[in-house]
């Protein structure tokens, strides 16, 4: 999911568990087994676009809040009259 969020490649080295490659849509490019010593060999590029998570972060998610909040209390007020 990070992979996607910030629209880049993900390389993990893990001394225990899984490492690989994952591209920036979310597809696993190469992977070792769990708890197998391994070398993996794949591409992995630097990009410079970025998405919109990464330039505004949470602020989708802030807005959403405030949007329900918003149409809560209108909601609670209309009821009463």
């Amino acid at each position: 999911m990070r992979a996607i969020e910030e629209g880049r490649y993900l390389v993990r080295s893990a001394n225990t568990g899984i490492s690989g490659i994952v591209d920036p849509y979310g597809r696993v490019v190469e992977k070792s087994d769990i708890f197998q010593q391994s070398v993996l060999v794949g591409e992995a590029r630097f990009l410079r676009t970025s998405t919109f998570y990464a330039r505004h972060g949470d602020i989708l998610a802030y807005a959403s809040l405030v949007a329900t909040g918003a149409l809560l209390a209108f909601s609670r007020g209309s009821r009463t009259m």
